[in-house]
């Protein structure tokens, strides 16, 4: 089954420039999106099930209190990597992580998506402000918990600033907020 699983996610793979990431690094701006293709059973049978070859996403975020390194803006599961806000791991859920851990502790393909028109730096990252004092640790739920919570309580209740929710969800819903729906560009990243 998994190599029938490789041949099919192996079929959505598209070519596109390698870039090493230390490269990329100083270009990369809040707003772009990092996508993941895992390699782990979940992350392959998220593949399979989305006919993507991409298993994980999550947003840039670059803030001067941080020196103004890329961070990684994710929802995710069983996270080793410290929150910068509390300084520990937050296992499961929304959290905002050095880009450069998450990048050297990933086993699998990156590729970064580079927002493009829109409104400048210093309007997005107002935004983002906002929405990260505001969604800070949102609990991680699979997609399967979120439609019958949505189903049950209605779609405005099953939103990510009410109850949490998974990464293409997270990403689609703060770019619906930030009204970012601006062309994507993007180039493959290598470690």
């Amino acid at each position: 089954m998994i190599a029938s699983m490789k041949k099919a996610i192996a079929k959505l793979s598209f070519n596109t420039k390698r870039v090493p990431y230390q490269k990329l690094r100083a270009q990369l701006n809040t707003g772009d999106l990092v996508l993941f293709s895992g390699t782990t059973f979940s992350s392959r049978i998220v593949q399979l099930f989305t006919l993507s070859r991409w298993s994980h996403i999550g947003v840039i975020v670059r803030l001067p209190e941080h020196g103004n390194k890329p961070l990684l803006w994710e929802l995710t599961r069983a996270s080793k990597l410290h929150d910068i806000h509390c300084g520990a791991s937050l296992g499961d859920g929304l959290q905002l992580v050095s880009l450069d851990d998450k990048l050297s502790s990933y086993i699998g393909d990156v590729a970064i998506r580079r927002l493009r028109g829109g409104c400048d730096e210093d309007n997005r990252l107002l935004l983002l402000r906002q929405l990260l004092s505001h969604w800070q640790a949102k609990p991680y739920r699979n997609i399967v918990h979120k439609n019958i919570s949505a189903w049950w309580h209605g779609e405005e209740a099953a939103t990510i600033s009410k109850q949490g929710g998974f990464c293409s969800e997270f990403v689609a819903e703060l770019y619906q907020d930030c009204r970012k729906t601006s062309p994507l560009q993007g180039e493959d990243v290598r470690q």
